[in-house]
This record gives C-alpha cells, structure tokens and sequence, in this order.
C-alpha cells in the first residue's frame, strides 16, 4: 500500500512518520510505503509542514496498491484544507527618556538600556544599548531620546552617574500594561514592558546635592544570593523567580512584582551559577525555581526562619533592612 500526498504550493515539507513503513518528502511531493494491509487493518500517517504565507492550503493524498485491484476506485483520493492564520503583527514598546538638568543644563548625560538575559528569545540585541542627552537648547543633543525595543522583557534603564552632579528624582509615567520602579540609590529604573507598552521617565539632576530619601522605602535595601548546585555539572540552565510575598512598602509604591535569573554551575557554561538580587526594599518574598526536565531538587537551605520547601522548589524569606541572605538549591540528574 502507498500512500502519495500533494502538498499545496506554500507548505513546506519537514518530516512525514507512519505507524509502518517508511515516508519521504521531495519538495511538495511525500510519499509513505506502508507495505501489506490485511483486511480491517488501518495505517497511520503524519506529516509535519511549515507554511510560508497565511491562509487556506489545499492538500490531495491518495492511496495505491500495485498489487490489489480496488472494486471502489473512487474513495482512493481526496482533498484536504487547512487554514493558515497570520501571525499577529509586532507592536513595538517604547521607552523615552527626559533629560531635567535644572540649572546645570549643558552637562552631557549617558543613558544605558539593559536587557534580563532571563527572557528566552534569540531576537538580536546589543548587551547595552547607550544614548546621551542633555538639557539645553542647542540642537548638538536632544533633550529627551526614545528606545523603540520589540521583545516584551524586563529592562533596566540607568543613568551614569557624575561627579558633583546628584540625582534627585526619577519619575515614570507607564501606559499599555508595562510598569516603571524607579530606584534613586542606583540611579536606575526597572522597566517591565509588554507588547504595545510605553514608559517615559525623566530624570532629575542638580549640581552639588545629595539625593533626597524616598519615604516609600525606609531603611537601606538588602539582597539575595541564589547558588545553584547540580550534580553531576551538566549544561542545563536553570531558572529563578523573585516576587513580592507581603504587604510591605515596596507593594504600596508599585515595587516591580517579579525578577528572574538564569543559572548554571557547569564551568563550561556562559552562565554562571549564582546570582545576587540586589537593592531589595524590606518586605517578604518568594523565591521560587522552575522545574528543569530531567532534574530532581534534594534540598533548599536559606538563613534562619525562613520558610523552604525542596517538593516546590521554593521558599519565603523576610528580607530585613540592609540584609544580606543566601539561598542554595542542590539539583540532581533524576535516575
């Protein structure tokens, strides 16, 4: 028994299996040898395509056998549509940043535009994207310049910072489902941004003036160093998420709700195996590891009173003013 199929014009042939004999493709043409059917018995075909423009696509498979004379000639073939939808179009998001200088206003300032490598996606993007503004009339720099990014991700927009020349404000205005925390310690902004979302932040600098303290935050902020620990060291990454747990100030002054990292403890890896969330506002948090295929966690050790759990890959800490805690997850190859 043979199996012959007809692509339409705009699919794109990848691989055809059946449940006996063998299959092969040759541009719109595949063909599966599926050998001897007795009587009753039934056959499974699949085949995998890729299209190369939307809409409906129009196959025709029929079926043959040197060997048998088929009474009903006319069920042998048929004609099979598909539709094909059009990928929804990219919305760009944007981030535009405003340049407030006072009255210090020819003094260049350099923007930078990281991205968190923790967003799976191989669009092409430089490790830091930098521009410089100012906030004078002439027209050598502008006042305010725009990033236009097209992959939704967490961002992190920082100011360098200068000699004698303070920061003293940041403030964010978000539309589209994205958010803006700003953190006046760092002179930065932690950017959440979705398809279609647009933040504009201005930054406000003045010569010669400490930074003023933001009442939202009270006490120094603290950290979190993730370790991870596999055995054996294997090149699979594995993934951590940070999230507000508690009402605490951070909540009320729109803290942005999560952070991620990628990690690997194989010395042969790009990435590394710990990783430290710094300028955490006092509150309570969860930390929580995405399951890795094939991998088992065996334990989770943090600081004292906090809360841990190996069968979730998690645990809840009280991040205290200025505190400094670890957490160490140990993986293994599951058997």
């Amino acid at each position: 028994m043979s199996v012959t199929d007809v692509l339409a014009a705009s699919l794109h042939y990848v691989s055809a299996t059946a449940s006996q004999g063998a299959c092969s493709g040759s541009g719109v043409i595949v063909t599966c040898e599926l050998g001897t059917l007795g009587a009753g018995a039934a056959a499974t075909v699949a085949i995998v395509v890729v299209p190369t423009e939307p809409g409906p696509k129009t196959s025709v498979l029929t079926v043959s056998s040197p060997t048998v004379t088929d009474p009903n000639p006319a069920n042998n073939s048929s004609a099979h549509e598909d539709g094909v939808i059009a990928p929804a179009p990219v919305v760009d998001s944007h981030v535009t940043v405003i340049q407030d200088s006072g009255g210090y206003d020819a003094q260049d300032v350099r923007y930078t535009l990281e991205r968190s490598r923790s967003c799976f996606i191989s669009a092409p993007w430089q490790p830091s994207n930098w521009l410089l503004v100012d906030d004078d009339d002439d027209p050598v720099l502008p006042r305010s310049a725009e990033y236009s990014l097209h992959v939704p991700c967490f961002y992190t927009l920082r100011q360098t910072a200068l000699a004698g020349y303070a920061l003293q404000a940041i403030d964010c205005a978000a539309s589209g489902g994205a958010s803006a925390v700003p953190d006046l310690a760092r002179g930065s902004v932690d950017l959440d941004l979705s398809a279609g979302g647009d933040i504009a932040c201005t930054f406000r600098n003045a010569p010669g003036m400490p930074p003023q303290p933001d009442a939202n935050f009270p006490g120094p902020p603290g950290s979190l160093t993730v370790i991870e620990n596999t055995s054996p060291d294997l090149p699979d990454d594995f993934v951590f998420a940070l999230r507000l747990d508690g009402p605490c100030a951070g909540n009320a002054a729109g803290y942005r709700p999560g952070r991620a990292a990628v990690l690997d403890d194989d010395p042969s890896s790009p990435l590394l195996g710990t990783y430290t969330f710094a300028n955490l506002q006092p509150c309570v948090y969860s930390l929580r590891g995405l399951e890795t295929p094939g991998f088992t966690t065996i334990s989770v050790t943090c600081g004292a009173g906090d809360l841990v759990d190996a069968t979730i890959k998690g645990a809840f800490l009280s991040i205290a003013p200025g505190e400094s805690t670890t957490c160490v997850f140990t993986d293994a190859k599951a058997p």
